[in-house]
């Protein structure tokens, strides 16, 4: 059934190969992968070498003495990619980033001053992701990637895990995961397109051998999904930059809430955000509150409209007609805020209708904006956060709650002044230097 689903995906071209026997012989390395059980990991021999030597500097912090290249797979989430890329920035290695136009826009001003050597493979904007992934297979092979990184692994699961497929031999690939049920949640459907993805998924586990995530409760989580042979890393979604870092003003000159992320009810729950203001309004309490975010829609938006309703009755409501906020803006706010919101839905379906739980299988990247600026958060408290920022964070039940503690903070400002040095000594574990003692990173 297999076979005959992959041979009818490549006779409509949905897979490219140089031979129909490399085909059939993924196709058989995946299914034998699915169906023994290592001994011992230790005991994985390839090329000469045992696999878990071959991956022994990602986990173990050791360098050999020669220049290292490593590849670094990204579309989509410059912010998140950023501290990968800070983390592996040393003068030993070769990083090549395979990168849309707009990841690299966002991310050349601040890789001015690395100490790595920096290749950009930019892909071409009408380019396939399947044309882009064998460029990174060329180059792979041609300059031996040690490790290689596929940072967001969203569409093409079939053209990956074939990638890993043949290349995993002489390069170490980790795949970094956003929505980790998307993946080991996946069930067999009819419906043709989603049949393919799914194939694409179950095919893309069986060659994956090392995962990571941007959060350390996701991580937790994926551990008791994957199998023995399996590792599981995290590294953080935010890094804290003291130089960047400006004091938020005195509370007193008026507080300043911002929801940061695109405007997206699949993501954040802004009928918490609407009854949080009516019951502000009621009590006579004047804040600024942002959704710092676009719009993807800016027609037929039923959700765009009622921020403009809300708008007339509380000026302190601030949002952004639009589909992006620009970078700069968006760092200005962040830093003009007092706290970050994170006003999250718990229970989310992201793709192919596979339910995800924020804090467990998916992380609010939100949160790691929270981080960077070094502010303390709000949210939900059923809500998981990661140990190492839940210093910073209040965690609200209800948002009478919430109100009460706004009040507090308004009324005594101390209190503010406590907060805000919890969120920076929190912000400090997230430092580029103590990131690169606690977190193993090639």
């Amino acid at each position: 059934m297999l076979s005959a689903l992959i041979n009818s995906f490549r006779s409509n071209h949905f897979i490219i190969t140089k031979s129909k026997s490399r085909l059939e012989e993924f196709e058989l390395h995946s299914i034998q992968q699915e169906q023994l059980t290592p001994k011992n990991n230790d005991i994985e021999r390839q090329n000469g070498r045992t696999r878990s030597r071959h991956i022994s500097y990602l986990y173990e912090n050791r360098h050999p003495a020669s220049l290292m290249n490593i590849g670094i797979y990204e579309l989509e989430h410059f912010e998140s990619v950023y501290p990968l890329i800070r983390l592996l920035d040393r003068p030993e290695n070769r990083l090549f980033l395979f990168v849309s136009n707009h990841v690299q826009q966002e991310l050349v001003q601040k890789l001015s001053n690395t100490q790595a050597t920096i290749e950009w493979i930019i892909k071409p904007e009408q380019q396939s992701i399947r044309k882009f992934l064998f460029k990174i297979e060329s180059e792979t092979q041609k300059h031996r990637f040690l490790y290689l990184f596929l940072h967001t692994v969203s569409s093409n699961h079939l053209f990956f895990a074939y990638l890993i497929f043949r290349i995993h031999d002489q390069t170490g690939v980790i795949v970094t995961l956003h929505d980790v049920n998307n993946l080991f949640q996946s069930h067999f459907t009819f419906h043709p397109r989603r049949l393919i993805r799914h194939i694409g998924k179950r095919l893309l586990i069986r060659q994956c051998k090392h995962y990571m995530t941007i959060s350390e409760s996701v991580a937790t989580y994926l551990k008791t999904l994957v199998k023995m042979n399996t590792t599981v890393q995290w590294f953080p979604g935010g890094l804290f930059e003291p130089e960047q870092y400006k004091t938020p003003e005195p509370i007193t000159n008026g507080l300043q809430l911002v929801v940061p992320g695109s405007v997206d009810p699949k993501r954040r729950n802004y009928e918490d955000v609407f009854q949080l203001i009516e019951l502000l309004h009621a009590n006579n309490i004047h804040i600024v509150i942002r959704l710092l975010g676009g719009f993807a829609d800016l027609e037929n938006n039923d959700l765009l409209n009622k921020c403009r309703i809300v708008k007339q009755s509380y000026p302190g409501f601030n949002f952004y007609e639009s589909t992006f906020v620009a970078g700069n803006e968006y760092e200005e706010q962040l830093q003009k805020a007092h706290f970050v919101w994170v006003p999250s839905v718990l229970h989310t379906t992201i793709a192919d209708n596979i339910e995800e739980l924020y804090g467990l299988s998916k992380s609010s990247g939100t949160l790691f904006d929270a981080i960077r600026f070094a502010r303390p958060v709000l949210s939900p408290i059923e809500l998981k956060t990661d140990q190492h920022q839940s210093a910073a964070v209040y965690s609200y039940s209800n948002l009478n709650d919430l109100l009460l503690f706004i009040k507090g903070n308004l009324n005594a400002p101390q209190t503010y002044n406590m907060w805000k040095d919890r969120a920076y000594e929190t912000s400090c574990y997230y430092q580029i230097e103590q990131l690169r003692t606690t977190v193993s990173i090639a």
